[in-house]
């Protein structure tokens, strides 16, 4: 605990998650309270030893990791102060936001584990740390634990304290950093060693020099036997034949090269670290990357039907496949994609037919919304056929996003990756403040950094409201709606009262028009009142 809350967690080599067995991981939460409280007192904003975050944006930056997250422990926070309270989550997902970066703060991940393979795993995807810490009563096996691992700094039963041992080389490996300083290790590290050699004048063995017949196959017995003194010198070090062939595993290609040009391409590249150490580490890692051929591709396909992952799913693994071998061959690691001489083929996913509600349909379901016990999900629904946001967006938009003189909603990050505003109407000014009073008269707080659709018990926003739409659904008798229907049921409203294809694009945010023109097929009518309109005025100027 000491070395995670020292100055409020801004530590570069404070610990930036816990991984604790399943069987003591109670007790040990348990316990970690009772030290923060004994440490910082329970009232931890009046403890002059506890310190303060750096500046209002990593403040904003710290609250936004703990949405949808289970605190078990503190969250409190004051943004005039900037007081952050020592806080402990346990972590459910190991893809949310918690878990992308470092935290550089008071907030402390669980993770529990059942087997140590578990443990494994994770050290291995979240590779190369600056530090790492472990907690054993078994010398050895702690020894064994940190040998196993590449990692910056690190220490059996302590934290942070290898820093203070000026013996001891600081620095990172790999992504947390390059070099090391401390003592000796700081010359080594800034002096440049000059290398050169010397020979004397009458030393100038031939061989290096043409006519090279008869001199090429001595050169190479000479060059094999350097190899072979090479490898014995090494003794049980001596390399592995991927190393000494110089060649790459599919492991290793992913690791090495791809995701690091996946983390600098793609907004979501954490996805690309889950589907691999899921889907395709166990059946393609340890091949050779040049082995793979058409027949493997095949067989793994055959075991993802087997495994019943949905069509989508599997087309989503696959796609990713084909992404790494397209760009082993870009980069030359490969000649050909072993994917162009496969069977494989995208499942058909059935496309969900858009689905428009009628104003009778909407009245039904509003009438349903309004019925169920959920306190938000009447205003919510009401707001999604009123915005035509995205679910996502409008559960997870602070107060802070609306600005209600201008009448805008802001969307920070959108699923195209970027942000816009949206235009609210006057119902939709009007519910939102409907929203606001029943947020007071809960007692749930409305200030700017509050999300406007929080739960009341846990005083964090929802993670969905599907439970309760689905019930909604069923009493209006509309099993077939689907939440993502409303969007497409604001754009059908648009078009049938007049609005262009152009300006639909605008208020849906769609990066590429040909997102919108899903709904042309509603425009002909439209166009024809257009049609009518214009005869007329061209008939009544004729006349």
């Amino acid at each position: 605990m000491w070395g995670k809350f020292t100055n409020c967690g801004q530590t570069c080599i404070a610990p930036d998650f816990l991984i604790v067995n399943k069987k003591i991981k109670n007790d040990l939460i348990k316990e970690l309270i009772a030290q923060i409280i004994k440490t910082y007192s329970d009232d931890v904003i009046k403890c002059e030893e506890y310190g303060r975050i750096i500046s209002d944006k990593h403040m904003k930056y710290l609250y936004s990791l703990l949405k949808n997250e289970k605190i078990l422990h503190g969250g409190k926070f004051d943004m005039d102060s900037k007081f952050f309270e020592p806080t402990i989550v346990e972590v459910e997902n190991l893809d949310s936001k918690i878990m992308e970066d470092e935290i550089f703060g008071p907030i402390l991940p669980i993770i529990e584990y059942s087997d140590f393979k578990e443990v494994d795993e994770l050290v291995n995807k979240y590779s190369h740390p600056l530090a790492l810490y472990i907690f054993t009563n078994r010398s050895e096996f702690g020894k064994k634990f940190l040998e196993s691992y590449p990692f910056g700094g690190g220490a059996i039963n302590d934290t942070v304290m290898h820093i203070a041992n000026d013996r001891l080389p600081f620095g990172g490996v790999g992504q947390s950093g390059m070099g090391k300083y401390h003592g000796e290790s700081t010359f080594d590290t800034f002096s440049h060693f000059k290398p050169y050699i010397s020979k004397p004048l009458w030393i100038d063995p031939p061989l290096r020099y043409p006519p090279f017949k008869n001199k090429i196959s001595f050169l190479k017995r000479i060059l094999k036997l350097k190899i072979k003194n090479q490898l014995l010198k090494l003794g049980n070090k001596i390399p592995s034949k991927e190393v000494v062939d110089n060649l790459m595993t599919f492991e290793n290609f992913f690791l090495k090269r791809y995701y690091p040009f996946s983390q600098s391409t793609k907004r979501r590249s954490k996805l690309d670290w889950y589907v691999y150490y899921k889907h395709l580490a166990d059946p393609f890692g340890h091949k050779l990357l040049r082995e793979i051929c058409a027949e493997d591709l095949d067989t793994w396909m055959t075991k993802q039907i087997q495994a019943k992952y949905k069509p989508s799913t599997v087309n989503k693994h696959a796609g990713l496949l084909n992404r790494i071998f397209n760009v082993a061959v870009e980069w030359e690691y490969l000649e050909k994609n072993p994917f162009n001489k496969a069977i494989i083929k995208k499942f058909p996913t059935g496309d969900h037919v858009q689905r428009f509600l009628t104003p009778d349909e909407i009245r039904r379901l509003l009438s349903a919304c309004s019925k169920e016990p959920h306190p938000y999900l009447h205003s919510f629904i009401k707001l999604l056929l009123l915005t035509g946001a995205r679910s996502s967006e409008l559960r997870l938009c602070k107060w802070s996003d609306v600005n209600l003189p201008k009448q805008e909603l802001f969307i920070g990050l959108s699923k195209n990756g970027r942000s816009r505003r949206i235009v609210l109407s006057d119902s939709a000014i009007k519910e939102l403040y409907r929203v606001k009073e029943k947020s007071e008269s809960l007692g749930t707080p409305t200030m700017a950094l509050n999300c406007v659709f929080t739960n009341p018990k846990t005083q964090l926003p929802y993670t969905s409201m599907q439970v309760s739409f689905a019930k909604a659904r069923k009493t209006a008798r509309l099993d077939n709606v689907r939440i993502h229907d409303l969007r497409h049921t604001f754009a059908s409203l648009l078009i049938n009262n007049g609005a262009s294809i152009y300006e639909v694009q605008k208020l849906l945010g769609h990066h590429h028009i040909s997102m919108t023109e899903r709904y042309a097929h509603l425009l002909p009518n439209t166009l024809k009142e257009r049609a009518e309109i214009m005869a007329s005025s061209l008939l009544n100027v004729s006349e």
